[in-house]
């Protein structure tokens, strides 16, 4: 495990059209590589919470409670995702601000 530093990532109009939030999202865990926290998603800590529950609620089957809290995994963890980078976003890449 290892963490690199760097600059929190902002999206301009530009990239926000090009659907980089998405591509980014549809890259999560290709070649077992997460991008997490702040600097994934926006300064906002809800945000950030709730995209992190998010992945792993999608990658490790995580259930997590009101509070954020992982309570329980549902199945064990699905086998490592495939480490080719995705061609193209997904239609249904929508990012929920639930967090239950």
């Amino acid at each position: 495990v290892g963490q690199l530093k760097w600059n929190n990532w902002r999206f301009s109009k530009q990239g926000l059209k090009a659907r980089f939030p998405w591509h980014l999202y549809s890259m999560q865990g290709v070649a077992k590589t997460y991008w997490l926290g702040v600097g994934a998603i926006s300064e906002s800590m809800h945000d950030v919470m709730n995209y992190n529950c998010l992945i792993l609620r999608r990658d490790f089957g995580a259930v997590i409670d009101a509070d954020g809290m992982v309570v329980a995994q549902t199945s064990p963890p699905p086998t490592s995702p495939s480490t080719a980078p995705p061609t193209s976003p997904q239609n249904n890449n929508t990012v929920s601000n639930t967090t239950s």
